[in-house]
């Protein structure tokens, strides 16, 4: 679908959010179609790894490729800042908890500034991830002051609660930076996908996987509930995707539901 997204557009500009290790990137041939070709991601390591090992054509090399590194939403510096201010006395995880809770409840989601407007916006499997690098860092934090309490912690009913709010308005301002990176008119298109579903598959000695059930990884059931009324949807598609399938008993794999759109404005 994003070569198909990419042959809808006459060449520019392109852009692609998170991109990672690029494994489902085909990064060869958007450089060989785009003038710009930028990649942002917070782990730029994983990227430099990824082209050091892509055949580019003399016509389509890495110098067209610009890097930037950074947080898309920009709450991983912001909410690091914030939790350090805790009270190192403390030796109460409840209070520290508690101290997270309001930090998460009152972070706020700033985009990351990456230029554009581009021709074709490429965010792949990142939808559900956006604030994923912001909780690691406080939730690394919490278990580096409070060992062993890990367990409390993501089982407290308030921590749950907050980081669910904090995930909603990190989806939604994302959606909305999509919109601002997106050339306005013409045939700009994007390329937005997320998985959605989520579920643990356990390898049982009878032969079938087993599940403890299905659980939701975005803050709306569906990719076209985040769709604003300003993009028209050109094409649409789902699947299962199965990450490390388990063969024998006692393996655990993951089971993901995929949803795919290309869209472009409305006014174009």
């Amino acid at each position: 679908m994003i070569l198909q997204a990419a042959a809808q557009v006459g060449g520019g500009s392109a852009i692609v959010l998170g991109a990672g290790a690029l494994k489902e990137i085909p990064i060869v041939e958007l450089a060989e179609r785009f003038d710009r070709l930028v990649l942002v991601e917070i782990d730029l390591d994983a990227t430099r790894r990824a082209l050091r090992t892509c055949a580019f054509p003399q016509s389509a090399g890495c110098e067209k490729i610009e890097l930037i590194e950074g947080d898309l939403v920009g709450l991983k510096t912001r909410l690091s800042r914030e939790i350090q201010r805790c009270p190192a006395v403390t030796t109460d995880h409840r209070c520290g908890i508690d101290r997270m809770c309001a930090v998460v409840e009152a972070a706020q989601v700033q985009p990351l500034e990456s230029g554009g407007p581009y021709d074709l916006v490429i965010a792949s499997a990142v939808l559900s991830q956006v604030y994923k690098p912001a909780l690691d860092e406080v939730t690394s934090w919490f278990e580096g002051r409070f060992p062993d309490q890990g367990d409390a912690l993501r089982q407290s009913h308030e921590w749950i609660d907050a980081v669910g709010r904090m995930a909603a308005r990190a989806e939604c301002a994302f959606i909305g930076h999509l919109d601002h990176l997106l050339l306005e008119g013409g045939h700009s298109r994007l390329y937005l996908s997320a998985t959605t579903r989520y579920s643990a598959l356990h390898a049982t000695a009878e032969g079938p996987w087993a599940s403890p059930g299905i659980f939701t990884m975005t803050s709306r059931p569906t990719l076209s509930d985040y769709l604003p009324d300003t993009w028209n949807i050109i094409q649409a598609s789902s699947w299962p995707w199965v990450a490390a399938p388990p063969r024998t008993a006692g393996q655990v794999g993951n089971l993901y539901r995929v949803e795919a759109v290309v869209v472009g404005r409305a006014d174009g």
